[in-house]
């Protein structure tokens, strides 16, 4: 399958996707290659961006042979070093967890702040904010804003898959305003 999400607010879309094992080696992922860009054409976008894992070469070679270049490098980071210490601000600042009801617009500028101007971010709508923070694997308290007085400088929004047999916690974005940065 390969899913594709239009985000033409900055003229890209983002394509997801793959090809079971047993299945790879068929043609299968050039034809979805061959489909995402197609949509991605029929949207006017101007680029396509697709996420690929550093040791899955044969995706590598797909993505080269469809005309793809590496333009950027993510990193995911798992923390394994036991309980982590805890947080510690500068004087003058405050950690507040997140309002539901109350915050949205107030998450959504923050954000929009943060990461506005960055490789592939599409600012955020309040609308859009609040279908966010209300999906199941988001907790208000797990959305911690850091303030300078009364004012949002920095936030950590946090998220959790759990079952019956436990969870695991996932860091989904966190930033500061640029202005703030590097002040600890």
């Amino acid at each position: 399958f390969v899913r594709i999400s239009p985000e033409l607010k900055i003229g890209g879309t983002v394509a997801s996707g793959g090809v079971l094992d047993g299945f790879r080696g068929r043609g299968l992922g050039s034809g979805l290659m061959a489909a995402a860009l197609d949509r991605a054409s029929d949207l006017n976008a101007r680029v396509l961006h697709v996420q690929a894992a550093d040791d899955d070469e044969p995706f590598h070679r797909l993505l080269a042979s469809s005309g793809f270049e590496r333009v950027t490098t993510y990193w995911n980071m798992v923390w394994s070093a036991g309980a982590p210490r805890g947080a510690d601000l500068p004087a003058g600042y405050s950690f507040r967890d997140f309002k539901l009801g109350v915050d949205e617009e107030r998450l959504t500028e923050l954000q929009n702040a943060v990461f506005g101007g960055t490789w592939g971010f599409c600012s955020n709508t309040v609308e859009e904010i609040s279908a966010r923070v209300r999906l199941e694997r988001t907790e208000p308290e797990g959305i911690i804003f850091v303030l300078d007085d009364e004012l949002p400088i920095a936030y950590c929004w946090t998220s959790r898959a759990k079952n019956e047999f436990g969870s695991i916690g996932y860091i989904s974005m966190t930033g500061a305003r640029p202005e703030y940065r590097g002040k600890g």
